[in-house]
């Protein structure tokens, strides 16, 4: 092995290692987002739920809001429908603020 070897595996490490603030929180969410989605079957490498732990997993679905919004289409020139109330002046909407997973 010579020394240019070791140094181009050097910085690769150490691009790695200090890029880690950018990727990691973007790992650790998809990977969140991936045991979420296959809760039902235990997760990526958790064992099957039971029946009482498959019911409270679909009670807490039930209970869930959806995260699908639909919103009416308008064309150029046409005027836009309010989506809600109005908030109060000098507040931030729930809706602003309020996270739902990965996006």
């Amino acid at each position: 092995m010579n020394l240019s070897n070791l140094y181009g595996e050097l910085a690769r490490y150490l691009l790695l290692a200090l890029t880690a603030p950018l990727w990691v929180p973007f790992a650790k969410a998809v990977w969140e987002e991936l045991n979420r989605a296959l809760r039902d079957d235990g997760g990526v490498f958790g064992p099957l739920p039971g029946p009482i732990a498959s019911e409270q997993i679909e009670a807490e679905e039930r209970l869930k809001e959806s995260s699908l919004v639909a919103e009416g289409l308008t064309r150029p020139g046409e005027p836009q429908a309010p989506s809600g109330p109005a908030p109060a002046p000098g507040t931030i909407p729930v809706e602003a603020v309020r996270r739902h997973g990965f996006r």
